[in-house]
Formats: structure tokens, sequence, C-alpha cells
């Protein structure tokens, strides 16, 4: 498992606390640890589609990622991906279909705390699905876009959505991770 950190400096920091009473909830979100599922749709030429976040996702807002979220409580990952594909790409896709990537701990700040657990599934679609796309509010209007490897590393995409295209590809993988420190589980021994 890879651990894409926004600021190394969180790492070694306790500067998440839950106070006992008068929690704002900035501070509760920044203590939870969020569990989500992540979707990277694949064309038929092995292209990646990804689409920008509006403003309402004011962590990423503005920037390429993939499509999905949080999980519910008792929701398991392919059961959220599957969900997701309906609400945030209006496709009905079966479940069998979908294919895991890899789980990936994102850290993200340092304006905003948080800490997601995230599993990413790959789906390969057909012409006629991606023409029916129709993305939710949570993604600028027509902004899906096609992106190779080599676009999704010129264009500066989150070196985690790079690391699960190249698994997805089967070429080796390589991290470019500025602005983000990438690390494993290892580090932490």
């Amino acid at each position: 498992m890879l651990i894409f950190v926004e600021n190394p400096g969180l790492i070694n920091e306790s500067r998440i606390r839950l106070p006992e009473y008068n929690l704002s909830y900035r501070e509760v979100e920044e203590g939870i640890v969020r569990a989500c599922a992540d979707i990277l749709p694949i064309d038929k030429e092995g292209n990646l589609l990804l689409a920008r976040r509006s403003e309402k996702v004011k962590l990423i807002a503005g920037k390429y990622w993939v499509f999905g979220g949080r999980l519910g409580a008792f929701q398991l990952p392919l059961q959220a991906a599957h969900e997701y594909a309906n609400s945030d790409l209006s496709l009905a896709i079966p479940v069998d279909r979908f294919h895991y990537v890899e789980c990936y701990q994102l850290l993200w700040g340092p304006e905003v705390l948080r800490h997601d657990n995230t599993c990413w599934y790959y789906v390969k679609l057909s012409d006629e699905e991606i023409a029916g796309i129709k993305l939710s509010d949570e993604y600028v209007n027509s902004s899906l876009r096609k992106f190779s490897l080599d676009e999704a590393v010129n264009s500066r995409i989150h070196p985690a959505i790079v690391n699960a295209f190249q698994k997805i590809l089967g070429v080796p993988i390589t991290i470019s991770d500025a602005p983000y420190h990438v690390c494993s589980q290892q580090d932490f021994n």
C-alpha cells in the first residue's frame, strides 16, 4: 500500500486532537479516517477518463480527479463504486465489470487536514457508455477528459491516480511525487 502525503510534517505532528466537549465540525472531521471508493473509467484505447471537481469539493476543487467518494456505514467498497458510477456518471454498470486496483492512504493538508483510506477500481467503458455520461454537480460540467498515461503525467495529475493508471496498464510504476511526499508503510516501521 502506498501512502500519499501532501505535507510530510503532518506525519510526525499530533495536530489532530478531539477534546472531550465543545467540538467544532472541522475538529471532528479532521480526527476521522474516511473510507472511500473511487472509480477509474478506461476507454477502449486505454485512456483514463477524469473530470474537474466543482467548488463543492473544496479540497480538490478545479483539479482533475477520479469518480467516487465516501462509503456509507456498513457499505462495502465495491458496492459504493457501483453506486458512484450511477450517481457521479449516470451509468448503470454491473458490479462484475469493476476490477480492483489497490487501496491508497491519502493524507491531505495543511489547509484542510484529512485522511482518506480509499479503494480504487477501474472499469472499461464502451464508446456508447462514454457518450451517455452525465456528470453529477460535484464535477464541473463538460470537463470530462480522456488522458493517455503520458498526458496524465505531463498534466500533473495526482501521483496516486498516475500510479493506479500505471497498474491498470501493466507498465512499470514510476512516481513523480513533487509536490507530494510518497511513502510506503515500511517507512513507518
